[in-house]
């Protein structure tokens, strides 16, 4: 069944929009063994949109739902990921809901000098609920794991013309070993940089190598509120091209459970924003990266918030009828 299952994360890479280099995209997958039936859904399955819309998947007693909704002008993503299975008696049924934003872009930045300080801001508010009190039970030698929560990444990349490049050096070959160029030889510096992180965690039950008993291994964090924005600030060029990349997602999963719940909501949500100290900066997409500027109320995100809660409870209403 994991094989099947892992299917679901290889769908998310498939964009459900794509303009200029950003996509909004998602995947839900769910397994019932109660019924022996799985099904997947992906975000190349339907229109292409920034608005996901209310989407769920159910099959026997597991269920998986999500809304997301994003902005790249603004740099704003939003996101509600729910994860259901049970009741049941035997722990292996598994739902998953993944969404994901990622964007491309080219920057340049301009100012009095040849360098500029630029600061990147990544903000998330995303409450996690479910995780910690959670109750496992052991099935044969299958893993039981449930995760919440979400992420967001930065990444720069551009090259500048090496200070210390020297016509006259050359490379060292090693043989075997391989051939060593010192950096002199290079007329072109490339430069990389990443920053990110993630709230959330996961919880597995696993079984001890040396005593063979079963126990909850914690990654992360549990239930809780989390907020936060992550400043980083770089000296970069002025008039270099700089290929920006930024991307932020949010999951919930249980995998192989008898009864479980997570709900991870960031739908307070994600924002990218860019601000240049002494200097300005231009997009090749024409987006603004506003950060936090861009946190106005938006009615649209408490009705949709509104309905996948509802349709979450209405779910769980009609199983527990059921049984």
């Amino acid at each position: 069944m994991r094989n099947r299952f892992a299917a679901t994360l290889i769908l998310a890479s498939f964009p459900m929009l794509a303009y200029a280099d950003a996509s909004l995209s998602f995947s839900l997958g769910v397994e019932s063994s109660s019924t022996q039936e799985f099904k997947y859904l992906s975000s190349s399955d339907l229109p292409v949109s920034f608005n996901s819309g209310l989407q769920t998947i159910s099959v026997g007693n597991a269920k998986a739902s999500l809304q997301a909704w994003a902005n790249p002008s603004t740099g704003m993503f939003k996101s509600i990921v729910s994860a259901e299975v049970g009741p049941g008696l035997a722990p292996i049924n598994t739902a998953n809901a993944y969404a994901s934003f990622n964007l491309g872009d080219t920057l340049r930045f301009t100012g009095p000098g040849d360098k500029v300080q630029v600061s990147f801001s990544l903000s998330h508010d995303t409450v996690i609920s479910g995780m910690d009190a959670q109750q496992f039970s052991a099935y044969e030698q299958i893993d039981h794991i449930i995760r919440a929560g979400s992420r967001n990444s930065l990444s720069l990349n551009y090259s500048v013309a090496n200070p210390n490049y020297d016509p006259a050096a050359t490379c060292i070959d090693y043989g075997s070993d391989g051939m060593y160029c010192p950096p002199e030889t290079q007329q072109t510096l490339h430069i990389s940089e990443y920053k990110g992180g993630e709230t959330g965690g996961q919880f597995e039950y696993q079984r001890n190598y040396w005593t063979g008993v079963r126990q909850v291994v914690r990654f992360g964090e549990g239930d809780g509120h989390y907020t936060a924005t992550h400043t980083y600030t770089f000296e970069l060029p002025t008039n270099v091209d700089i290929s920006l990349g930024y991307s932020a997602s949010n999951n919930a999963e249980c995998y192989h459970m008898a009864n479980c719940s997570l709900l991870s909501d960031a739908s307070h949500s994600e924002y990218f924003g860019i601000s240049v100290q002494g200097g300005s900066f231009t997009s090749a997409s024409q987006y603004q990266y506003l950060g936090l500027a861009a946190a106005v109320p938006e009615p649209e995100s408490a009705l949709m918030l509104l309905a996948g809660l509802l349709g979450l409870a209405a779910w769980r209403r009609s199983q527990v009828r059921a049984d």
